[in-house]
């Protein structure tokens, strides 16, 4: 939504360079495959934090 509302502000300067500018930060925004990748192979690991605390209460 975030995105979508930087992009609708900068359409309004209009012209070439707005065109430009909204190219530029779609390039910017659209995530490599690598990083989709990255993404789908995340697997959330506990935290030293919860490891330590965790350890305290043994």
């Amino acid at each position: 939504m975030r995105r979508s509302a930087m992009k609708n502000s900068l359409v309004r300067i209009g012209g070439v360079e707005g065109e430009w500018v909204k190219r530029a930060l779609t390039a910017l925004i659209r995530p490599s495959s690598h990083q989709q990748r990255r993404r789908s192979a995340f697997e959330p690991r506990p935290s030293r934090l919860s490891v330590m605390s965790k350890a305290e209460d043994l």
